[in-house]
């Protein structure tokens, strides 16, 4: 089997509707030509853009992501978000592509009470019959924890289940990937929790930072605890971002900022992709789609003087190594 190179950080089947904002008959959103520029500026505005639960529909999107150059893809669809492991396989095998799935807990608003009514220890026994076994009661198993969902401000239940996942980490070696809080100083203190609960800091991954990070002095000291460092949002061109302070810089802003961490000795710790989780995104719907890094930024990264080597690590060996269980 062919591994990598890979988008470390999407979403194939998930639904991340915000909740009490629609009513509950609300019907889904119609895409069309009129409305497209809407939808993909305002994504959480209109509902059913945020439900993703056609598994035809991915495998289709899958196989345009192959012909594109892309070859594995890392599900971050986690408890609160529907994961779906049945449907997973099936996209798979329909499309050729290899799917990596993960484990774990979104934030409370997503997952609910089942949070608070776990202890630590029950929490990370889920985890690891995830791992281990598999999830949802098949023999599909995580490889991974994550994406571990925290809001802003964290919640006491989502630091608990972080504590759980960091223990479940030093007890089998997976990899495991953050959803942080939007404060620009959070990333540091998730670290240092992990480090606090036994978790490996240099199997962990911290998501989302083009909208967390106001500065790339920001990135510099969080690449000095050893963790991965994602930028994930590849393909959303808009400044615009509707909950941070935090504008979003474009495709060319985020190569910018991955010259500085290579030119600071931090490729090794560099992952990217695009965090696709609304339906305008999609091929189908008139959007970039899963394989915009291999069509469009790699042509871009080497307009810009990326090597093949910095490429084939920040696509391929870097995921590989986030992945491999220590």
């Amino acid at each position: 089997m062919e591994i990598g190179p890979f988008l470390i950080h999407e979403h194939l089947i998930a639904e991340l509707t915000p909740k009490g904002v629609f009513p509950s008959d609300a019907p889904r959103v119609a895409i069309t030509l009129e409305n497209i520029w809407d939808i993909r500026y305002q994504w959480c505005g209109h509902y059913g853009n945020q439900i993703l639960d056609d598994p035809e529909l991915m495998a289709a999107e899958m196989k345009i992501l192959k012909k594109d150059g892309g070859n594995c893809l890392v599900e971050q669809t986690t408890r609160g978000l529907k994961p779906n492991p049945i449907g997973l396989a099936k996209i798979s095998r329909q499309s050729n592509v290899s799917i990596v799935a993960g484990t774990g807990f979104y934030t409370v608003e997503f997952v609910g009470k089942q949070l608070s009514e776990l202890t630590k220890n029950e929490i990370s026994n889920l985890l690891y019959t995830d791992l281990l076994h598999g999830m949802d009661e098949t023999d599909i198993r995580a490889g991974f924890i994550g994406e571990m969902g925290l809001s802003t401000p964290a919640h006491p239940h989502e630091i608990k289940a972080l504590m759980a996942a960091a223990h479940t980490q030093s007890e089998t070696g997976v990899g495991m990937c953050i959803h942080p809080p939007r404060e620009h100083d959070a990333p540091l203190r998730i670290m240092a929790l992990i480090k606090e609960n036994g978790g490996l800091t240099t199997k962990t991954a911290i998501a989302h930072l083009e909208r967390t990070f106001p500065s790339v002095d920001d990135y510099l000291a969080l690449a000095q605890t050893g963790c991965f460092l994602e930028l994930d949002f590849f393909g959303l061109e808009s400044g615009f971002y509707p909950f941070a302070t935090v504008d979003l810089p474009n495709d060319a802003g985020r190569l910018a900022i991955i010259r500085v961490l290579i030119d600071h000795g931090h490729l090794e710790q560099i992952l990217v992709s695009q965090d696709i989780c609304h339906l305008s995104r999609l091929r189908r719907y008139g959007g970039e789609g899963y394989g915009h890094i291999f069509r469009n930024i790699i042509p871009m990264m080497r307009a810009r003087g990326f090597g093949q080597k910095e490429i084939d690590a920040i696509l391929t060996e870097n995921p590989r190594r986030f992945l491999t269980i220590a």
